[in-house]
């Protein structure tokens, strides 16, 4: 017979290894940024840098993030010219 009672009844954390992940998901969010500049007023509370996977993903959003903040244009050129 099995004893259940000492068994753990939290769920482990997942490791970052473990979590899953969808590069043409951050691709699309930060075109979407790009392109429509109400977009991160409407993602802003939902999303954060460190959610990206890819680091760049991480530093375009940040980038992306201190334009808005500034009340700059945020466009291709803007961004790139900010990395």
């Amino acid at each position: 017979m099995t004893n259940y009672k000492n068994k753990p009844t939290t769920t482990p954390q997942p490791k970052p290894t473990d979590l899953h992940y969808d590069l043409e998901i951050e691709q699309v969010i930060l075109g979407a940024l790009l392109i429509e500049r109400e977009a991160f007023s409407l993602v802003r509370r939902i999303i954060r840098a460190e959610m990206f996977y890819k680091r760049e993903h991480q530093e375009i959003f940040l980038t992306i993030e201190e334009l808005q903040k500034a009340g700059d244009a945020v466009d291709i050129l803007t961004v790139v010219d900010q990395l």
